[in-house]
């Protein structure tokens, strides 16, 4: 008798799971599942990329900012959540920004405050945030002004000073003052607004984050990134082999370095970097991708 009710549990538990493999709506509100039948967005794959759509119509984009679901995992990565997207994307409906701004759960605060749309106002209450990782996500908004973050530069938290140094909107005065504060030159090594002299200055310091810093900036010097062609350091490496200030003397290095996500970078990037010195067959994938679809021969490529 046992046997049969566990079989019959087996059987019960098999056809629940088979229906919730073919419905991937989970946490998902009535009139949310209705409302992703009508766009024919029942599949989580095709919601994810949605969310990250700025052209999905406004009421679709609210319904996916408040989807718990995940896709699969692919290889060793855990993929996010399909609200985790659509708080992020710039088209998201104002209401759905307050929102998540005023939301009690961490991850939304968090999401919400990547949004590069986000109003200034709303930015402000997360930098007023009592979670240090919220006030730190939000010190990297694109919208903060230079006096915004000279006043969070003034933080007591790091974490907080150094995503305001590493703000694109901080200003190339405001670099070089921090230049010798070893808590935050890593991030002026790696903001491009920083002023070359200094970043030949930070150079010389040797320091993992100041290298990697500078191995990541588009403005460093070419003969810095020619020095780091041989740092320790693989991320380092890797970084100068996709600078696009690269020298093509650290190419050649790269290419031949035992990494080989590194020497393939090398690899893959300098004939892009310096077109003029490889010979590429016209009507390649990689010709194509140089001097477009359709080009005929005789470009610089071909010389």
């Amino acid at each position: 008798m046992q046997t049969v009710e566990n079989e019959s549990c087996e059987k019960e538990t098999a056809v629940k799971n088979e229906k919730t493999e073919k419905t991937p709506i989970i946490a998902m509100a009535g009139s949310d599942a209705a409302l992703f039948e009508r766009y024919r967005c029942t599949d989580v794959e095709r919601r994810l990329t949605l969310a990250g759509d700025p052209l999905v119509p406004a009421e679709l984009l609210a319904a996916l900012s408040r989807d718990m679901s995940r896709p699969e995992v692919r290889g060793h990565y855990l993929r996010p959540t399909v609200a985790s997207v659509a708080a992020a994307n710039p088209s998201l409906p104002l209401e759905e920004m307050e929102r998540l701004v005023a939301s009690e759960s961490l991850t939304d605060r968090l999401d919400v405050a990547k949004n590069p749309a986000l109003p200034l106002r709303l930015v402000g209450r997360l930098l007023d945030d009592e979670n240090v990782s919220v006030r730190t996500q939000a010190a990297r908004h694109p919208r903060l002004t230079p006096d915004m973050l000279e006043l969070l530069l003034g933080s007591r938290n790091w974490f907080v000073r150094k995503s305001a140094v590493a703000n694109l909107n901080a200003t190339p005065e405001m670099l070089a003052a921090l230049a010798d504060d070893e808590d935050v030159q890593g991030a002026v090594a790696g903001n491009p607004n920083t002023p070359v002299e200094v970043l030949l200055r930070l150079a010389e310091i040797d320091e993992p984050e100041v290298r990697e810093g500078l191995s990541d900036n588009p403005k460093t010097p070419a003969e810095v990134l020619l020095r780091l062609a041989t740092d320790e350091d693989d991320e380092v490496r890797l970084n100068v082999a996709c600078n696009p200030n690269v020298p093509l003397e650290a190419l050649h290095i790269l290419e031949d370095d035992f990494e080989d996500t590194v020497a393939n970078a090398a690899r893959e990037w300098l004939p892009q970097r310096f077109p003029h010195l490889v010979r590429i067959e016209p009507g390649s994938p990689l010709y194509e991708r140089l001097f477009g679809k359709g080009a005929k021969g005789g470009g610089e490529g071909d010389n």
